[in-house]
Formats: structure tokens, sequence, C-alpha cells
């Protein structure tokens, strides 16, 4: 059966298939990029109590080149990983048909999950695979199959370069702690984001800084997805975006309040008149960002 999974996942568009067991891992040093670690399941049991294994998924993506004055990126990881979800859906699917019990459930450890199939866990925070580095979007699904096979321990790569702490636009990594995720500026992608890190937002949906600069990750920039900013500051192209990245991540009020500080950000005097009507705006967050942005065009900050 494992041949057969690992044909149909590549056929759909994985770029590696692994299996470990469905196994309790670590909670010490538990984070989960974006996600808050209170959300994050350790054991595969808690979700499927007759567990076995977890089939892990990786799928690899690129960074995006830089957009042209006036446009926004969407962010490629959030574009791959929504794509990586549906095409994990129909694996579960799959599995279902054959006569398993499966279940895909992204409050799953993915991070701690795929660490049991090999590669290492970056300076940065992220995991990297032997072969694909941390450029991979990871799905999880849960069977009740027996699948899991060992893997050697992955073997930390990044030495003593600094590549990836010097391109923080927030500061979050060091070489004595890695990655504060206190700092980081993903782990605000959902809501208010801190006024130090605001002139760091330069796409929708995440930073992908750290990733791009490292020499573990050998990838061309592919053209980006962009959106005019003025456009997002009148709250249009949700549907667009909601296709892209998923409609849990393409909220209004998320897209509306990240391109205000993308354009405070860049000084754009331009999008001035669309981020002054959002002053009122209901969302609190949405206007403490217009506040700053309009302080920021206006030369005060």
């Amino acid at each position: 059966m494992k041949d057969r999974i690992i044909e149909f996942a590549k056929n759909k568009g994985f770029d590696d298939i692994r299996f470990a067991a469905a196994a309790a891992l670590q909670k010490q040093g538990l984070s989960g990029g974006a996600a808050r670690p209170e959300t994050l399941v350790v054991d595969p049991k808690d979700i499927m109590a007759d567990a076995k294994s977890v089939i892990v998924l990786f799928y690899r993506y690129a960074p995006a080149a830089e957009s042209e004055n006036g446009w926004m990126n969407v962010s490629e990881y959030n574009r791959s990983s929504n794509r990586a979800y549906h095409m994990a859906k129909d694996i579960t699917a799959f599995l279902i048909e054959n006569g398993a019990k499966a279940k895909l459930d992204w409050r799953l450890y993915a991070k701690g999950t795929a660490k049991l199939t090999g590669g290492f866990e970056g300076r940065n925070g992220l995991y990297y695979h032997e072969t694909l580095g941390s450029l991979v979007c990871i799905q999880t699904v849960i069977t009740d199959m027996v699948l899991a096979q060992d893997y050697g321990k992955g073997e930390d790569r990044c030495g003593s370069c600094r590549a990836c702490i010097k391109a923080c636009p927030a500061g979050a990594i060091s070489m004595e702690q890695g990655l504060d995720v206190k700092k980081c500026l993903r782990a605000y992608m959902n809501g208010l984001v801190p006024e130090e890190m605001r002139e760091g937002v330069y796409q929708l949906f995440g930073c992908e800084i750290c990733q791009a600069v490292c020499p573990l990750n050998k990838a061309t920039p592919v053209s980006p997805v962009c959106f005019k900013t003025s456009e997002l500051l009148k709250g249009m192209h949700l549907e667009e975006l909601a296709v892209q990245a998923g409609k849990n991540t393409a909220r209004s009020v998320r897209v509306i309040s990240q391109a205000i500080l993308y354009a405070g950000a860049a000084r754009d005097r331009a999008m001035l008149p669309y981020i002054q009507k959002q002053l009122g705006s209901d969302s609190n967050t949405v206007r403490e960002h217009a506040a700053w942005a309009i302080k920021r065009l206006n030369g005060e900050l």
C-alpha cells in the first residue's frame, strides 16, 4: 500500500512522501510558525484514537520576485500551502476509499512530525528537508494503517552561517537563541502588528525573507501573483485571494490591514486617500494600522 500511496501523492504534485509512527511528540520548544502553540496537537491519537501512522507530505515552492510599485505580492508560502492542503484532502479520500481510516487535521504539529522522518530545524525555526530545504509546505494525514518506517536523524547544517540573522527585518533570529517567535513578523500576520515590525511588511500573509537568503534554499524566485495596493485597500479581490490562499486566510480585515502597512512601509503617498478612509473602519486593527501609516506618509515617523 505504501507504493500506491506514494504514486498517488506524487501524481497529485507532492515532491516527497514519508511515513512516521503515530507517536506523541515532545512539547519542549513547541512552535508552529504563525500558529499559536496552544492550538497545536502533539499526539496524533488525540485526533484519531486508533492512529498507527502519519503520512508526511512535502510540497516545494519558491519565493516570489519583487512586485512593481503600487502592487502587493501574495505570499508564495500561503498560495502553495493552500494548494498542498487540497492535494492532501484528495489523498485522505483515497485512503478512505481503500478501506483505511484517515484524517487530515491542521492542528497536528507538522514540523515535529516531519522531524521524525529526517531533516532538521534551522536557526530560523523552520523545518529543513535534506534536499528540498525549508521552502516546503508540510501536510500530515493520520491513518490507522501501519506504514511507519525508520529514518536517520537529520543533521543541523546551519553551522556558522548568519544570512538569516542579517536579513530578518524584525531581528527575530540570533546565533544564541535561534528564532524568537515573539519577534517574528509571521506570528502577527493574523492581527495587530507591533509598531516596531510594521516597516517589514512587504507582501500579503507572511514573510519569507529568512528563507529567500538561505544558502540551503536553491530556488529561483517566481513571478509574483500580485494585486493593486489601492484596490486591496478598498477591500477588493477577496474572492480571488480566497482561491489563492484559502478562505480562512483571505479575510477582509486581514487583507486591508496588511495593505495599509505595506503602503506605509513603502512610503507610497498615492495611497494616502485610501488609507484615510480606513480610519472609520469597524476594526481596531485596521484603524491603528491606518493611523500609523498616515503618520509615516506625512513624514511624522
